[in-house]
């Protein structure tokens, strides 16, 4: 079992920036703020999540943030990944792009039982939809 985590003790200006942001269009701020004063109450995670209709990491995960960022954790940030996968940047720089699994294996199919391309040789666009309009009207 966890050991209970709650907020820091809150000063009074941020007491009442979270009880203005209580009233926020933004759900994000709103929910933040709703848990944060929650927490700020002394109640437990699992309460909180319950009361205010969230899962009980959520809180922990907000209740966190709140303590390393203070308000400016009220605010949603970007989802956007820091960084990206080192294959996805070689071939970016190489101006094409890397060819997932799906179109291997249509590619694989499409094949499958007639003459073999010649070597490298790549099925068009064109082919790989005839194949697969053909292939999904069959059946």
């Amino acid at each position: 079992m966890q050991t209970p985590r709650f907020v820091r003790p809150l000063t009074d200006a941020a007491r009442d920036t979270l009880t203005r942001g209580v009233r926020s269009a933004a759900a994000f701020t709103l929910r933040r703020c709703q848990i944060v004063l929650a927490s700020g109450r002394s109640e437990c995670t699992s309460c909180i999540a319950r009361h205010w209709g969230c899962s009980a990491q959520g809180a922990r995960n907000a209740i966190a943030a709140f303590n390393r960022d203070g308000l400016a954790a009220l605010a949603r940030r970007s989802s956007r990944p820091k960084t990206t996968r080192p294959a996805f940047d070689a071939a970016g720089a190489a101006g094409t792009k890397p060819a997932s699994s799906a179109t291997e294996r249509l590619k694989a199919r499409a094949t499958r039982g007639r003459r073999a391309t010649p070597a490298g040789a790549l099925l068009t666009p064109h082919a790989l939809k005839s194949y697969v309009d053909g292939h999904y009207r069959a059946h």
